[in-house]
This record gives C-alpha cells, structure tokens and sequence, in this order.
C-alpha cells in the first residue's frame, strides 16, 4: 500500500483565509511533570486543508458529529484544471474527460495553486469552478469535490454561490489540498475524515491519496 499525503502543514505561520485567526500552539508546562510534552492548539474549523460540511450553509444538514464516515472516504480522480480556464474560471468542458462521473465519490481540481501557499498571491484570482460546473457536480452521483486553492468560490462573492449548491445537495467540500499534481488522471482513494466535533461545520483534516 502507498499512501500520499495532501495535507499542508498547521503551524503558527500557515496561510489562513483573510480575516480568520491564524492558529495558536502552547506548551503547556505541569510543574510536577516537566519532562511531559503537552500543547495547546487554538484554531478555526475552517484552516489548512479542511472539510467543509453541509452545515457550514445550512444549520439542518449534516455536520462533523453526525455525518456518515463514508461521506469522507471513497474513490477520487485529479482532473488538470489548467487547461480548462477561462479568466480564471474552471469550465464544465473539462468533465468530458470523465467517462463516467457518477463511478466517484470524489472529484478533485489540479489548479497548480497549491505552489503559491505561504504568499500573498495565494488570496489574488485563484481559480474556482462556474456556477454550471457546481450544478453538474451537485446532481451527480458524487460525495464531494477537493481544490488546492482556498475557497470553491472567489473572495470577492459573498453570495458564495458555488458554495450553496454543493453543500445544498449535501456534498463536501475540501480545500487547501496540496501535492495533487503526481495524481492528474490516476484513480485512487482518498480519506478526509474530519475530527468529530459536536455539531462541527467544518474541520481541518488529514487528507490522504490511498493506492
């Protein structure tokens, strides 16, 4: 078995969405037990590569606590966004290349984002999927899509169109994935299983590529 991480690092310095809080790790230190390592981490649900639920739009739907496991587990493909662009955005031309959409749980969007990680221009113009992509993908047979790019939908929407559409079919989301591009076209599982916090709308994960 091979396994393939696709998780950023969460450290104090990490990129975060603008305006959340970066996170924060403590030594904690026990006087009566000094040669213990503990530490303290305060952090946003929605930091690092992370999974977005349901509930993170809509208060009735499944979350972190009560969500099937196998929402976050399950066969997935990279698709080359790249070459699928138009001023930025992902075009739906670029599911032709899938033969049979509904035969994954996941489909994941190579953008070569992920290389801009730790700089300001990872927050300017990065690619998100059209609004007619995010209907296909909601009225498929799929779990959830994944990006290494920081959000599903531009900074500058805050409608959060694309957003409503996958989470309203009760889809997951996972962004801020990295070290997708040895995957373009290969079949694989991944798991994203996120910690299980009592109505949690979202969690940064391990996400791993499984062969």
């Amino acid at each position: 078995m091979k396994i393939i991480d696709l998780s950023h690092t969460i450290e104090e310095s990490m990129t975060v969405y603008p305006g959340s809080a970066k996170p924060i790790i403590e030594k904690i230190i026990y006087p009566d037990f000094l040669n213990i390592n503990v530490q303290k981490y305060i952090i946003e649900g929605h930091i690092g590569t992370h999974i977005d639920t349901p509930k993170h739009f809509f208060l009735d739907k499944k979350n972190t606590e009560n969500c099937d496991l196998l929402n976050f587990y399950g066969k997935a493909i990279v698709l080359d966004s790249t070459k699928y662009l138009n001023n930025g955005v992902i075009t739906s031309k670029i599911l032709d290349s899938v033969s049979d959409l509904n035969s994954y749980s996941f489909i994941i969007f190579y953008t070569s984002w992920s290389k801009k990680w730790k700089t300001e221009s990872y927050f300017n113009d990065f690619p998100v999927i059209s609004k007619e992509m995010a209907e296909i993908l909601s009225k498929s047979g799929i779990k959830g899509v994944g990006f290494d790019a920081i959000s599903i939908d531009p900074i500058s929407d805050t409608e959060f169109i694309n957003h409503n559409i996958v989470l309203g079919a009760d889809k997951i989301i996972i962004e801020n994935l990295t070290n997708l591009e040895s995957l373009i076209n290969i079949d694989f599982t991944i798991s994203c299983l996120p910690l299980k916090f009592k109505n949690g709308d979202g969690s940064p994960v391990r996400a791993v590529a499984i062969f």
